[in-house]
């Protein structure tokens, strides 16, 4: 565990004070014999949130809340943390009983979760971004395929309305150009974003 921490601290680039907090953060619940990093997890899901908020927020000034928070759900998923944490081999770290995987975050959180999503590769992210958007404004999202030919030939619905279409040999291409080209025509629809921007507005008062 010492040499585990060790080259840990060396891939953040950061001196833990509390050594047992290291220790504890790297130790799963199926090993029985010392704390588990179940409670620090509790705290590490709102620092890393805090953390990309405030990188977000201040890197992005002319963004508004409703694309700031699809921004940072983007930058934050499950998947998308899981990967970091393969990439850069933090799972061989964890002490454990059972093979899986854990998380971290500010000068330490930006060079592991790099490179980060921004409103330039926001598109990257397509079908994932369209997915979360639809659901934090209440919106019903379908995507009906078809074949025309040996083309796969996707429709996005959303509230019933053809928003989208993507076409491809292969089914999950033309899924995620048909999510690109709906995100496109939503972008740049001032009721869309601005509809987004009120429904943020709405989730920040409610939670303060």
């Amino acid at each position: 565990m010492a040499k585990s921490m060790a080259e840990v601290e060396e891939l953040l680039g950061y001196e833990f004070k509390n050594k047992r907090l290291l220790e504890e953060a790297l130790t799963h619940s199926s090993h029985a014999k010392s704390p588990s990093y179940q409670r620090l997890e509790f705290v590490g899901d709102a620092a890393l949130g805090l953390a990309i908020t405030k990188y977000l927020y201040l890197n992005n000034p002319d963004v508004g809340p409703g694309r700031l928070t699809i921004l940072r759900a983007a930058n934050i998923r499950n998947e998308r943390l899981a990967r970091v944490a393969v990439r850069h081999g933090l799972y061989r770290f964890l002490r454990r009983n059972s093979s899986t995987t854990s998380s971290l975050d500010e000068k330490v959180f930006k060079g592991l979760l790099e490179p980060l999503i921004t409103m330039e590769t926001l598109h990257e992210q397509s079908v994932t971004t369209l997915c979360e958007l639809c659901q934090k404004l209440g919106k019903v999202l379908d995507f009906k395929n078809w074949m025309k030919g040996e083309m796969n030939m996707i429709n996005v619905f959303i509230d019933g309305e053809l928003v989208g279409i993507g076409c491809s040999e292969q089914k999950e291409i033309a899924k995620v150009l048909a999510a690109k080209d709906a995100l496109e025509k939503l972008w740049a629809s001032d009721a869309i974003v601005a509809e987004a921007d009120e429904v943020a507005v709405s989730l920040n008062t409610q939670a303060s």
